[in-house]
């Protein structure tokens, strides 16, 4: 069973991609809402959250795990993807991939992702912004979209600006606010990119969310954002390091 981990709502923007290639397939989803930021944590602590967030999908039946957050995918290091004995996808490396043919890209993440420096190093002279969004997700995972906070956070757009790259997977779900706010019209969202290139298990049982959160918060917001009736998720032990 393909097992997707993030912080919060964003990785249901890679869970919609694939069930719209593979309609079929099961998934498993574990959101740990309980310590959503990750986007404001250390890297440290970001390694310590994901693994034991990866556990718990693999208790749970997971045969290979995808990150489904930047900020997790940018600090992993194969040292850390080695300690698992399963096969592991992130969404930074479909980034890369999607972003491979254009110029003059602008990447927005939160805090820790901009920090890390990861696009930085690997676009290159590909891209002319970094920019750290820290009020999108969180606000995003609350359910209730500012347009003055989204137009802030854009504000540091380079007008030349060819293409924005989403570099948190919560940021697909305001893309229609994003298009209202800039005449750049590519932007570009690495899940499809990551949901193209992922095995297909084909388990056929329904999918299963899980939360560290608050499973009723959990299930209207996803709910709204994706516009369909999800099934109602299991709660799992806060996890603590």
């Amino acid at each position: 069973m393909l097992g997707i981990f993030d912080s919060g709502v964003g990785g249901l923007t890679l869970w919609r991609e694939i069930k719209k290639r593979h309609p079929k397939e099961s998934l498993l989803y574990f959101a740990d809402t309980a310590h959503m930021p990750y986007g404001e944590k250390s890297p440290s602590e970001i390694l310590a959250l994901t693994k034991l967030g990866v556990q718990t999908l693999l208790d749970h039946g997971a045969t290979h795990i995808l990150i489904g957050c930047h900020t997790i995918a940018v600090h992993l290091s194969q040292e850390f993807i080695n300690s698992f004995s399963c096969p592991f996808y992130d969404i930074a490396s479909a980034t890369l991939l999607l972003a491979s043919s254009y110029q003059k890209i602008a990447v927005i993440g939160t805090k820790a992702t901009i920090a890390s420096n990861f696009y930085q190093e690997h676009l290159k002279d590909r891209l002319i912004a970094a920019i750290a969004c820290p009020e999108l997700a969180p606000m995003i995972e609350e359910g209730d979209i500012h347009l003055s906070v989204i137009k802030r956070s854009l504000a540091p757009l380079p007008k030349e600006t060819r293409a924005i790259l989403y570099g948190c997977t919560h940021f697909p779900f305001i893309d229609p606010y994003i298009a209202s706010l800039t005449e750049v019209k590519d932007r570009l969202n690495p899940a499809l990119s990551l949901a193209k290139i992922l095995p297909m298990v084909a388990t056929c049982k329904e999918d299963i969310f899980l939360t560290s959160g608050d499973p009723e918060k959990f299930y209207s917001l996803a709910s709204s954002l994706l516009g369909t009736k999800l099934s109602f998720p299991l709660s799992v032990k806060s996890l603590y390091y």
